[in-house]
Order: C-alpha cells, then sequence, then structure tokens
C-alpha cells in the first residue's frame, strides 16, 4: 500500500466494506500517477455511484496533495547548505523585526 502524507489515514469506518475497498483502490491508483475514468468506474460499480462521485474530487486532491508534499521534500533534501535563504528571510524579503502578534 502507497504511504499517505504524514496526518493522514485511510478510512476504514466506512459501513460498506466493498466501498472502502474500492475507495483504495482508486486512492492507490491516483497517488501512483495513474489516470482514472471515473465514468468507467462507476459504471463497473453502479451500487457506489453516488458515493464515488463525491469522494472523486477530494480523493484527487489527496493524490495531489501528496505528490506536491512529496515534490517539496524532495527539493529540500536537493538543497545543498550554501544555496539555502539565510534565517531571517521570507521570498524576497528580509525579516528586520515584529511588529505585532496575533
Amino acid at each position: 500500500m502507497t504511504a499517505l502524507p504524514e496526518g493522514i489515514t485511510r478510512c476504514r469506518h466506512v459501513a460498506d466494506p466493498g466501498l472502502a475497498d474500492l475507495v483504495d483502490q482508486i486512492a492507490q491508483q491516483l497517488e501512483a500517477g495513474e489516470p482514472i475514468d471515473l465514468d468507467a468506474c462507476i459504471a463497473a460499480h453502479p451500487d457506489h455511484a453516488d458515493q464515488l462521485r463525491r469522494l472523486f474530487p477530494a480523493m484527487q486532491a489527496m493524490a495531489e496533495l501528496g505528490c506536491s508534499s512529496d515534490r517539496g521534500a524532495t527539493a529540500q533534501r536537493a538543497d545543498a547548505p550554501e544555496t539555502r535563504r539565510p534565517p531571517g528571510t521570507l521570498g524576497d524579503f528580509r525579516i528586520l523585526r515584529e511588529i505585532g502578534r496575533g
């Protein structure tokens, strides 16, 4: 099973174990970057059509979030110490002092 981003767990308290397995399968395919034909999936599992239509956008978003966090972690590891920004900077800005808190 593919690892999810930290803090994200698979939902196993779904009343229908068949739906939970199907959602896990689709999530794994999305996380692997495989395209999913939602219409074909719904045609193959018409009893879960409504749930799949509702869950699919969230599954896509979670897979994209996982991919972007993986790329970010790789990019951070690839940074050599000499290419990192000095402390006290935020993007193109240099932090001089705190002007408020709230």
